[in-house]
């Protein structure tokens, strides 16, 4: 993308990605367009002595060629062939062709003179702005060639040539103040009056000084014109889409034309201005500025040489002076409505208006006046503020950088403590394991070498058998038979012994894992949890006037909240992690759900431990009567169940399996039960005949946990996202919203007392805060200093005026309500 900057003599060359691409000073750049090969075009605007359209290498980044049109050359436009029609100011349109560099004249009459023309072409028509006239013109080409003239070096067409485009057949147009339309045929290179030569082609020119877009053939034949004063002023820049609709650009610039002196332009001749005058709006050259300080009807007026009055903000010369509904000068100034008003504003819209001044009156001495001596004390209060906020931002973001490398440092030793662990584990098994081995192989080398000695004996008694049997006498073989018999009954025995005591057994080893190690991947989701507590700012940026405003806002709060008294009766160890709901059921026992261990745990009055079991995943709960709870199972991974425990039993008795997820729950008064199944809205579970349904609801919440309860026909939920607490009755009709993110951050547990007052648990701002019944009025009841250390879980026992909130880890607090 390519954007010329008039002021700054630039051109601004900006990446399909929004990235800067390069700049490149260009003096008096206006308007810009892509030829081809890597070049663009630029017009000069309305300057008279820079009358000349350049010709940029972009991949260069220099100017190949200069075209002197001589004659200002403002909005302009490309055509197919080569072509570039241009706004010449009072001259009209005018054309130049690139291949035969020649000018030619379109018959469009002057275009804007105190505003700056923008011309496009489309389908054989030509569409130009008039930001004078505030009006819109097409014109079609027709247009003779005899009058065409070539550009060399210099082509001295006039002054004031502005808007252009080319033509499919080669043919610059540009508009020039004077002289209307013309164009350059740069094939003979001569410049040519609109009615000599005919195209099939019209034009749309814009005149800036009239606020007018013109739409006329070549032949100068107006096919309309286009005139909104309250739509489109000062129309400059112009151009087509496909569909044949034209683009305008309305640019109210009141001093567009500072460096020509108007009364010298109004007479065709183009002299540069030295000073500016505010009321007449124009700048005067040498001549024309001592007539004007001499006549009667302008002696008095204040004028600023022209390098003071460009030293004058942009935003600030571009303020009307003048109404926009009458194009009158303002005279008037309304009290009532604090505003300026013309003549005719008096009487159409304040003629019942009592508090109405003169406008010299009012503005007069302004510039002296404390006005400016408040916004400066202001402008340097907010710069002070600001430059605080930045250094603590800037410290903020070193702490968080320090902070992320202490715990770095705490996850590394965590992790190097649970690997030395580990390993000690790991070789005190192996030792064993050696040890085991050993002794199973010393047992049987024992057994190896008994062996081996009765399979010597053997053999030996194997060995005499021979030598018995042929020279013992009778006598000695009858012995030693005998005595070989014994031997080996022994051995027979040894061998059955061995067998009945289990010698012979084969030792199979095998390793059992710890039951909490094999659990490792299934009950430990993940090594910790960051977690953000945002710490009051300590920064004091206020004003009298807001404290003022504070003070003047602040309504009381009713008695009902006021009066309200909590002491804490209880601290209870609940040694879970990950506390997501909390309830009290009718005999005193408070329940508990772990969502990281999923698991419920109930703790009996006196603060001890009762029971614990495991249905699964856990997230809120709500007492449902008969010694039973429902607990729900969250937002992330299914399975999608609401379990129906029986506390007595300590076994699940019915699954819902619902489908979607299901995060805060409550019971109603009929039976029914009202979860929040995230972008789902809530949905209902009929326990008396067991059917589902929903409540009529839009999304409650795209990332955080959202919880509800419901009082007297109204729901009341959380959004952790957009921390907002929200009453809606069960038809989906908003009752009230509140939302004080200075009190309550990152809003989770959700409850509601007996009168209808909404008991609040803010997880990122450590405290409790209760909310009307009306959602009108609040107070923060429990803050950290009791403890509170990212809680999420909050029940009110409306029996016993009881307040139990948990903390994510470790500790509830139980608070009696007065």
């Amino acid at each position: 993308m390519m954007f010329t900057c008039y002021e700054k003599n630039k051109v601004i060359a900006i990446n399909n990605d929004g990235t800067k691409d390069f700049e490149m000073k260009l003096e008096s750049c206006f308007d810009i367009n892509y030829i081809d090969q890597n070049k663009m075009f630029v017009t000069s605007g309305g300057v008279a002595n820079i009358s000349y359209i350049s010709i940029v290498d972009i991949e260069k980044r220099k100017i190949s060629r200069k075209l002197y049109v001589g004659e200002y050359n403002e909005g302009a436009q490309l055509t197919n062939v080569g072509t570039v029609i241009y706004c010449a100011s009072k001259k009209g349109l005018k054309t130049l062709d690139l291949n035969k560099e020649t000018i030619g004249s379109i018959r469009s009459g002057k275009l804007g003179t105190s505003g700056y023309s923008y011309v496009t072409s489309f389908d054989k028509h030509i569409i130009y702005t008039n930001p004078d006239n505030n009006t819109v013109t097409c014109i079609d080409f027709k247009f003779i060639d005899s009058e065409t003239r070539q550009i060399t070096k210099k082509l001295d067409i006039g002054p004031n040539n502005e808007g252009m485009a080319l033509t499919n057949e080669g043919t610059f147009i540009y508009g020039e103040r004077a002289s209307g339309l013309r164009a350059i045929n740069l094939s003979n290179k001569s410049i040519i009056a609109i009615h000599m030569l005919q195209f099939k082609n019209n034009i749309i020119y814009t005149k800036d000084n009239l606020n007018t877009v013109t739409y006329c053939d070549f032949q100068g034949n107006t096919q309309w014109e286009f005139r909104e004063r309250d739509v489109l002023k000062s129309p400059q820049g112009i151009s087509i889409d496909k569909e044949r609709s034209v683009y305008v650009a309305g640019y109210r610039v009141m001093a567009s034309n500072w460096n020509v002196c108007g009364v010298c332009e109004l007479r065709n001749i183009s002299k540069q201005s030295v000073i500016w005058c505010s009321d007449c709006e124009e700048g005067l050259c040498d001549n024309c500025k001592d007539h004007h300080s001499l006549s009667k009807g302008s002696r008095n007026h204040g004028t600023v040489t022209i390098a003071e009055y460009q030293k004058v903000p942009s935003n600030v010369i571009q303020i009307a002076q003048s109404c926009k509904k009458h194009d009158q000068k303002y005279q008037i100034i309304c009290k009532t409505h604090d505003c300026p008003c013309c003549k005719r504003c008096v009487v159409e819209d304040h003629n019942k208006c009592e508090d109405l001044k003169d406008i010299d009156d009012v503005i007069k001495g302004i510039k002296s006046s404390n006005v400016f001596q408040d916004i400066e004390k202001t402008l340097n209060e907010v710069k002070t503020h600001i430059q605080r906020i930045r250094k603590d931002r800037e410290e903020n973001l070193a702490s968080l950088k320090e902070q992320k490398k202490n715990i770095k440092i705490e996850i590394q030793k965590a992790k190097t403590s649970i690997n030395n662990h580990l390993d000690k584990l790991h070789q005190a098994v192996l030792k064993d394991l050696d040890s085991t081995v050993e002794t199973e192989n010393k047992k049987i080398r024992q057994l190896l070498s008994e062996v081996e000695n009765k399979e010597k004996e053997i053999e030996e008694f194997k060995a005499c058998l021979p030598n018995i049997k042929h020279y013992a006498s009778e006598m000695q073989t009858f012995i030693a038979a005998k005595e070989m018999e014994r031997d080996l009954a022994k051995q027979e025995h040894f061998v059955q012994s061995l067998i009945k005591n289990g010698k012979l057994n084969h030792p199979q080893m095998s390793l059992k894992i710890e039951t909490i190690l094999q659990n490792i991947p299934i009950n430990i989701e993940s090594f910790g949890e960051i977690t953000v507590v945002n710490d009051p700012n300590k920064l004091m940026i206020s004003r009298m006037k807001d404290q003022q405003a504070q003070q003047m806002s602040l309504v009381p709060s009713p008695k009902s909240i006021e009066n309200l008294t909590l002491m804490l009766e209880m601290i209870v160890n609940v040694d879970a992690r990950k506390i997501r709901g909390c309830t009290i059921i009718p005999d005193g026992r408070m329940m508990f759900t772990c969502n990281n261990q999923q698991k419920v745990i109930g703790i009996n009055k006196d603060g001890t431990k009762d029971f614990e079991i495991k249905p699964g995943k856990c997230f809120d709960m709500v007492y449902i009567g008969n010694n039973k709870i429902a607990v729900t199972a969250g937002r992330y991974f299914g399975p999608y169940i609401i379990n129906c425990i029986d506390i007595n039993q300590r076994k699940v008795t019915t699954k819902f399996d619902v489908g979607s997820e299901n995060t805060g729950v409550v019971l109603t008064n009929e039976g029914t039960l009202i979860y929040c199944s995230g972008n789902k809205g809530f949905r209902t579970i009929d326990l008396n005949d067991d059917t589902q349904g929903s409540i009529k609801s839009g999304p409650l919440c795209n990332w955080g946990y959202p919880c509800v309860t419901t009082f007297d026909k109204h729901l009341f939920y959380t959004n952790p996202d957009s921390n907002t607490v929200t009453c809606s009755d069960f038809e989906g009709q908003l009752q009230w919203e509140f939302k004080e993110e200075n009190v309550l951050k990152y809003p989770q547990g959700i409850s509601v007392d007996n009168d209808g007052n909404v008991y609040v648990v803010g997880t990122s701002s450590n405290n409790v805060v209760v909310i009307s019944h009306d959602g009108k009025h609040y107070r923060q009841i429990i803050s950290s200093t009791v403890g509170l250390t990212s809680p999420q879980a909050l029940h009110y026992d409306q029996s016993t005026n009881s307040l139990l909130v948990a903390n994510k880890q470790d500790r509830a607090f139980l608070f009696s309500v007065k």
